[in-house]
């Protein structure tokens, strides 16, 4: 792809999957995301308490492919497997996953994308605030459904899909505690309750500080209660996180995040886990679009960095 220009919307596993692998085949990439860095949800927040992996708490390596990419990242000393077969986690934290497929990157942080417009050059990116963050040849649109669609006006049928695909709730609760809690287990996956994964979060490799756990709520609860301020939901969460320890226990403090976009509801948005518009110039990858999960994005941005290459190279 050399000579080429492409933007890529989102630094979340799939955006900086695609990009990587698009500069390392000679484009010109700079990557756009809100944030004030990089990682998506595979994000960790980090307070004198303690840190918490609130997003992504670990990710799974079922294809042949991933595993030796884990593998690769575990002899880079980004991840290390925890828990079970083929389960992983950022070594010292999530985060460090974002910062490591980053690196050597132009990254523009803090930049909301509002609109991807056709131009003479390709396509031109304007930010919410009407600045123009200029021309590339080629766009990737790497966030989720419902952020994509509105950027995809140049790409009609993949706005259509993206714009359908339902993307569901959750909350994080994220807890730390003076004392450990009596317990052996690392991961608990309540069945009833407002909550469906409840992960100690100090039981993994190389988190120093505090008792820390990290528990995701139920889509379902969550969509009910959506709209809440996340900290009105502190107490409820606290008492569904006593019973799935089987304790009454009293946190040192109490945080609640809200991932209003965590999970796709029903089939991948594309049959082949991204899509590119009909030029070949304007494409989208995500978790979304390939099944879910921090596999499902890296499988997503490799694929259409690879079709993003293969017609390029078509077009010499």
């Amino acid at each position: 792809m050399a000579q080429s220009s492409v933007a890529v919307v989102g630094a979340g596993m799939a955006g900086l999957t695609c990009a990587r692998l698009l500069a390392g085949a000679g484009a010109s990439v700079t990557v756009f995301d809100k944030s004030r860095g990089p990682s998506g949800r595979l994000s960790t927040r980090r307070r004198e308490a303690g840190q918490w992996d609130h997003g992504a708490p670990f990710f799974e390596s079922v294809s042949p492919d991933f595993r030796t990419q884990c593998l690769q990242w575990q002899t880079a000393g980004i991840v290390q497997a925890w828990d079970a077969a083929d389960t992983w986690v950022g070594v010292p934290r999530m985060s460090v996953l974002g910062r490591f497929l980053s690196r050597d990157l132009a990254l523009v942080t803090g930049c909301r994308v509002a609109r991807v417009q056709a131009s003479a050059r390709g396509w031109r990116l304007i930010d919410m605030e009407g600045s123009d963050r200029g021309s590339f040849d080629r766009v990737v649109v790497a966030v989720p459904a419902p952020q994509a669609a509105p950027l995809l006006d140049g790409a009609p049928a993949l706005q259509r899909h993206a714009a359908a695909v339902e993307m569901r709730p959750s909350h994080a609760v994220l807890l730390n505690f003076s004392h450990p809690i009596a317990t052996t287990a690392a991961v608990l996956r309540p069945t009833s309750g407002p909550l469906r994964l409840v992960v100690r979060n100090t039981a993994k490799p190389s988190r120093p500080g505090t008792e820390c756990w990290v528990a995701h709520t139920a889509v379902d609860w969550t969509s009910g209660v959506l709209e809440a301020d996340p900290a009105s939901l502190g107490p409820e969460l606290v008492d569904a996180f006593c019973t799935v320890v089987g304790q009454s226990v009293t946190p040192a403090g109490v945080q609640v995040h809200r991932w209003r976009f965590a999970q796709a509801d029903g089939l991948p948005a594309y049959p082949e886990g991204f899509a590119l518009d009909d030029t070949r110039s304007l494409g989208v990858c995500g978790d979304w679009c390939a099944g879910g999960g921090v596999e499902g994005a890296w499988t997503s941005g490799r694929d259409l960095a690879r079709a993003l290459t293969a017609a390029d190279g078509a077009r010499a």
